[in-house]
């Protein structure tokens, strides 16, 4: 099963400048935002829809616009493809109580599409690397 971690994140960001998909939504998405899975925390640093840093367990200090927390079993649940039921979107994986969406939820909705997407093509990287190694 997959999990949230660097070398993940490091194939999305990879991924994304090459996403048809990404090159229309992802135009004006600049935010940064905090992922963690357990004790495992991520600043993605995003402009125009550009992954353009990872910093691994950043230090409190550094700002975030708005962040997705949640275990290492919601994760690998939400990275599978087809993801099981309440684990399909952000939205319901947060209305049922298995991540938490906190920050500034304006950013959120002006990024919305494009971090939907973005959450697809981790999902797919997530795919690629655990279809190789089965």
């Amino acid at each position: 099963m997959a999990a949230l971690d660097h070398p993940l994140l490091e194939r999305l960001r990879d991924a994304m400048p090459n996403d048809p998909e990404m090159q229309i939504v992802g135009k004006f998405m600049r935010c940064d935002v905090l992922l963690s899975s357990g004790d495992k925390r991520y600043l993605l640093r995003f402009d125009h829809g550009r992954l353009t840093e990872i910093v691994e367990d950043p230090h409190p200090a550094l700002a975030w616009n708005f962040a997705l927390k949640a275990g290492p079993g919601t994760w690998e649940r939400f990275l599978q493809d087809p993801p099981p039921p309440e684990f399909h979107d952000v939205w319901a994986a947060a209305w049922l109580g298995h991540l938490t969406l906190e920050g500034d939820i304006k950013v959120f909705m002006q990024n919305h599409f494009a971090f939907w997407r973005t959450l697809k093509l981790l999902r797919i990287q997530a795919q690629a690397t655990s279809g190789a190694a089965a």
